[in-house]
């Protein structure tokens, strides 16, 4: 089977003489490696993104579940007119969406928590807990740890890029 590579070189250096042709390959074959190379590190900028983001909002996202109202009788009693169930069934895809992403994110935190453990630095996995999942600022986690003041922010980072991994597989690797 031909790779859209070789399918754009046929394309473009159809008439040319070899010394052009092998030019042109070599200028899409960077080009593809570029493309490739671009595409893995924007891959991997988004599962962290993502992670970040999944972790500064941990808190919210846990009392999601109970705060969603996603039956009519629940929105009633809130006051709210119920014109349809496409809102209700909408409401309840989120929360469904929100409960296995939970899951999916405790169970990382497990092994995250294990991983740090076993490599003595359980520290780290500390200052991650009293960071995202009990809502302490940077600053008040290191005091409360009595580290630098740099430290629980450098260690949550750390932290945040080896979760990227459990969470989003190879997309979630810095290197690759």
């Amino acid at each position: 089977m031909e790779t859209y590579t070789e399918k754009a070189i046929k394309a473009i250096a159809t008439g040319n003489d070899p010394a052009e042709q092998a030019a042109l390959e070599a200028v899409i074959a960077e080009a593809v490696k570029k493309a490739v190379k671009e595409t893995r590190r924007q891959d991997q900028q988004q599962a962290l993104h993502n992670t970040a983001l999944l972790m500064e909002n941990y808190r919210a996202l846990k009392g999601y579940e109970g705060r969603a109202v996603d039956s009519a009788d629940a929105a009633r009693l809130k006051g709210a007119e119920i014109q349809g169930e496409a809102w209700l069934r909408s409401i309840r895809k989120n929360k469904a969406r929100t409960a296995v992403m939970l899951a999916h994110l405790d169970a990382a935190l497990d092994e995250l928590e294990k991983e740090t453990r076993q490599k003595g630095r359980a520290y780290m996995f500390d200052a991650y807990r009293l960071r995202y999942m009990e809502g302490l600022t940077a600053e008040e986690v290191a005091e409360k740890l009595n580290t630098g003041k740099n430290s629980p922010a450098r260690w949550c980072k750390q932290l945040n890029e080896r979760l990227a991994v459990l969470l989003f597989g190879v997309d979630g690797l810095r290197r690759w």
